[in-house]
């Protein structure tokens, strides 16, 4: 084959390969000569990657990852590809070891001698991206441990086992001397120094011989699996960004730039109608969490994304009020009770004495007054009322408390006040003019204050004349016209006489019955005005 026939093989192979990868993928020479192509590896739904946490107690940490770190494939054309040669390349992964690089490079040379004459590079890019994972028997599951352990010890950084061993040998030596403060730099020193003249703590090392064709790329000041999770992190913020997702509240379709996910549940929703749903929660108190909208949902958002949503004014005000949530549920913590100050203050258990930091007002923890030592703490209505319902309705161990800080007998006090104001308010009217308290038993509703002495409606309160005081029933223009029975139960009273059909004359009271004989007991009985009033 000509040079010219390989020299557009090539050009048409890059421009195949620009066409179908991205930027981010591909990129090649001005001269067609060669180029760069990054292996974004297909990962699994399932993938984690796999660690040893040496802090806690050598036990293996699992991170679950959707993306991975490129693996970089550089490549040159020699004259005569692709009719007799394959492309001159080197390789880069990160997180491949090189023994594992030493096989990718077995497999794309056979993939070349299995291809020859033919342009190979999407062959062999297709392998690293889909390919790859399961031909290296690790299609779920990127096994860091070992690669763990030797960056620790390339760092001077020993096993769990090695590291305990050495830390005994200088416990021991430590108590035999004169105690002093050493620096970190000089305990590794001293570590090493006991490791090396200890032929148990001896470590082996492997050497692999590796292709000229790999390129190591060392990391600096941070371990593998940090790196690769945060790698994951930038790479998925970064997809989403560029991704139409459908709002699950107005189900609209929007950038991920103007939505935001919840993790881990990853639901989204677009920041106009997360901005609506965190004011309505910051405006009504409910800052203890901000749960994701979704029904049953126990994802929660991210402090950042709530400040990005609903803007630095209101997060302020968010803010203040979770501290504010916070520092309720903690039980040594009050505040100062002066209106101008409520400053948060710190208190002693069981003490009922607290200062103020800020103010410097002194008070009792207890009633918010002045500090006023043994004397019994003197409490607004409010306060009464709170405490009363939390006694009646808390447990043992509650009564027991609020008994050893207000006292058993006071409470029980507060408890028969309250419940005798409440009979009287449910079952008494107050007289309109002295405002003593009347309860009505039966009778009709013309009534007579035992206190000052006056007639008053039971209806509506209303004063009544006292030469005529029944004319207020008689009056047609009157709201309580023909009401003066109203609400008394003539069947069921035994001692009502039998004779209730009767009228009066409204200018002079005097009653009319039909030619039925009236005793001032009958009279008694019918009106039974004195017996029916009590003053309370």
């Amino acid at each position: 084959m000509s040079r010219n026939v390989n020299l557009q093989d090539q050009e048409d192979e890059i421009c195949v390969l620009s066409s179908i990868y991205t930027k981010e993928e591909f990129e090649s020479k001005d001269d067609y000569s060669g180029g760069q192509f990054y292996a974004f590896v297909t990962l699994p739904h399932d993938f984690v990657i796999t660690y040893k946490n040496y802090g806690e107690g050598n036990e293996s940490v699992k991170v679950p990852l959707s993306h991975l770190p490129p693996i970089t494939l550089t490549f040159k054309y020699p004259a005569n590809y692709p009719s007799e040669e394959k492309p001159e390349y080197q390789i880069s992964c990160l997180w491949l070891s090189i023994t594992k690089l030493n096989k990718v490079c077995e497999k794309l040379d056979k993939l070349w001698e299995e291809n020859r004459g033919t342009v190979i590079l999407y062959i062999w890019t297709q392998f690293l991206k889909e390919d790859l994972l399961e031909y290296l028997g690790m299609s779920n599951n990127l096994d860091l441990c070992r690669q763990y352990s030797s960056e620790l010890r390339r760092k001077g950084v020993f096993s769990i086992k090695q590291k305990r061993n050495a830390n005994q040998n200088l416990d021991t030596i430590n108590n035999q001397q004169t105690p002093r403060q050493t620096t970190s730099f000089e305990r590794k020193e001293s570590i090493k120094d006991l490791s090396t003249s200890n032929k148990e703590l001896h470590i082996n090392r492997y050497f692999v011989n590796k292709d000229s064709r790999i390129i190591t790329v060392p990391l600096v000041d941070t371990h593998l699996h940090k790196y690769l999770i945060s790698f994951n992190e930038d790479k998925s913020r970064t997809e989403f960004l560029r991704t139409l997702y459908t709002c699950d509240i107005c189900y609209e379709d929007k950038l991920g730039e103007k939505c935001i996910q919840f993790k881990p549940c990853n639901h989204v929703y677009c920041k106009q109608c997360l901005q609506q749903y965190f004011e309505v929660r910051i405006s009504e108190g409910q800052v203890n969490s901000m749960p994701c909208p979704q029904s049953k949902c126990k994802s929660e958002a991210q402090q950042h994304q709530i400040k990005e949503t609903v803007g630095s004014k209101l997060y302020l005000k968010y803010d203040n009020l979770l501290l504010n949530a916070t520092l309720d549920t903690m039980v040594d913590i009050t505040y100062c009770p002066r209106s101008f100050c409520g400053c948060p203050v710190m208190r002693d258990t069981g003490e009922k004495m607290a200062t103020c930091p800020k103010c410097e007002y002194v008070f009792c923890v207890h009633c918010k007054m002045t500090y006023h030592g043994v004397e019994k703490c003197r409490l607004k209505a409010e306060k009464i009322i709170a405490i009363m319902d939390e006694y009646e309705q808390g447990d043992e161990q509650t009564k027991f408390r609020l008994e050893k800080i207000y006292g058993k007998k006071e409470i029980l006090s507060y408890i028969n006040i309250a419940k005798s104001e409440n009979w009287i308010k449910t079952n008494s009217k107050l007289c309109p003019n002295c405002k003593a308290a009347i309860e009505k038993m039966d009778g009709c509703n013309k009534m007579a204050c035992t206190k000052c002495k006056i007639f008053f409606c039971w209806i509506c309160l209303s004063i009544l004349d006292p030469e005529k005081p029944y004319r207020h029933f008689d009056d047609t223009q009157s709201a309580c016209f023909n009401q003066l029975f109203q609400g008394v139960d003539i069947e069921d009273n035994p001692d009502m006489p039998p004779f209730m059909n009767f009228a009066w004359d409204a200018e002079d009271d005097d009653f009319f019955f039909d030619d039925m004989p009236m005793t001032e007991e009958d009279l008694a009985i019918i009106f039974n005005v004195v017996p029916n009033l009590l003053l309370l």
